[in-house]
This record gives structure tokens, C-alpha cells and sequence, in this order.
């Protein structure tokens, strides 16, 4: 299910799995209620390991991004 479908598959209007999410669906699909320490726990037995997102675009330098677009097209010519 986690590595093959997405939250979308079953209803959840998300695309990336979340421990909430995973909790909800297996409730769901299966009447099953997890913790989210388990479902940690579950998915570590797994060989899985959960990845956090985040967001640091915003930092980001217009001049330095405007640069690397410069020579991105410069190179692309070439």
C-alpha cells in the first residue's frame, strides 16, 4: 500500500503518507486503530523510515537563482 499507492488512492486529499494518514486508512480499510508510535514502529520493522518535508524555498536569493538560470541557458545553447 505505501509503496505502491498513494493517500489519493483511497480518498485523502494528499499525496505524500503521513503517520496520520497511514493511521486513517488502515482504520478505514481494515477497522484496525493504531497509535502513531506504532505505526513509527511498524513501518522502522519494515525497513522503512519516514521523511520530513520541508520548505526552504522562501530563503532562497532572486540574483543567485536568476544567475543559475543565466548559465543553465548559456550551457543549453552550447
Amino acid at each position: 500500500m505505501l509503496l505502491e499507492k498513494k493517500p489519493t488512492d483511497y480518498g485523502i486529499d494528499r499525496q505524500i503518507w503521513t503517520g496520520k494518514i497511514i493511521i486513517e486508512v488502515i482504520q478505514q480499510r481494515w477497522g484496525i486503530e493504531l497509535k502513531d508510535s506504532r505505526i513509527y514502529d511498524i513501518l522502522k520493522e519494515m525497513g522503512l523510515s519516514l521523511q520530513l518535508a520541508h520548505r526552504d524555498y522562501e530563503n532562497s536569493d532572486p540574483k543567485v537563482q536568476k544567475e543559475f538560470v543565466a548559465t543553465i541557458k548559456k550551457n543549453w545553447q552550447n
